[in-house]
């Protein structure tokens, strides 16, 4: 399942977690990342202090190796879903509406899928070299597991001898997100995102932040990307029946974060 309830008033203080067969995980959502709080979850520890790259006093930084992502799911998110307010039972309803949703979402786009992790990259990838950097992506291995933070960074860093600092991203989330029902509530292409960057060792922090293309869970804190109008869908109905054009503007959603992180280094 994707989603239970989100309560927009706790974005800055907690991380959430979701209902997922039956288990429960934090959710991985571009600004969990800012921390959420859902049904059936309580607050959880805040994330690492932000801190700005010094390009001048780490001038000598021109070759990044970028540890391997992990796997992203397309998502469909409504805040404040209604049938939340009917407890337990509402919140269950509210994940299965969600997970219903992102079924046909991926149903849409099965002849010609998005993958949000290989597309990130490779933008991300283009955005660095237009900024003078050489990139390093070593080769993921899916069954070696990684321990990550509730932010979804990485809890260790091994020192690296390819490159001049270690970068870290986490896509935490990416989908279409709507700040309630009704039509004054749309839904978005939306996609929300962590990165720190450290020294070759693995043992200094030169960069940490954290960015929101829709910023529809108002952090405070996040480095934000408007959505382009162009991808505006009243009802979920409205965002199937836009068909692959809706697609495009998740591709967009992905470009335009990639961009914005690359420009922060």
């Amino acid at each position: 399942m994707a989603f239970a309830l989100i309560n927009r008033g706790h974005f800055d203080d907690c991380r959430g977690f979701i209902h997922q067969g039956e288990n429960m995980r934090y959710l991985k959502n571009g600004l969990a990342a800012l921390g959420l709080a859902v049904l059936l979850s309580g607050c959880v520890s805040p994330l690492p202090k932000q801190q700005a790259f010094d390009r001048d006093g780490h001038a000598r930084v021109k070759t990044i190796h970028v540890m391997p992502m992990p796997k992203v799911e397309t998502q469909v998110l409504m805040m404040n879903n209604p049938a939340g307010s009917f407890g337990l039972i509402g919140g269950l309803i509210a994940a299965g509406q969600a997970e219903s949703k992102q079924q046909r979402l991926l149903a849409l786009y099965a002849k010609e899928p998005i993958h949000p992790r290989e597309y990130f990259q490779t933008e991300l990838t283009k955005d660095l070299v237009a900024r003078g950097y050489a990139v390093v992506w070593p080769t993921l291995n899916e069954s070696v597991a990684v321990e990550h933070d509730r932010s979804g960074l990485r809890d260790k860093y091994a020192p690296v001898s390819d490159a001049d600092a270690i970068l870290d991203v986490d896509l935490n989330f990416f989908g279409f997100a709507s700040g309630g029902a009704g039509h004054d509530s749309p839904y978005r292409p939306t996609a929300t995102a962590v990165a720190r960057l450290m020294s070759s060792d693995g043992t200094q922090t030169y960069f940490t932040d954290y960015f929101a293309y829709n910023n529809i869970f108002n952090s405070k804190t996040a480095v934000t990307v408007e959505p382009d109008p162009g991808y505006v869908y009243p009802g979920f109905g409205d965002l199937e029946h836009a068909g692959m054009k809706s697609e495009a503007g998740l591709k967009l959603a992905l470009s335009e974060l990639a961009k914005k992180l690359a420009s922060e280094l």
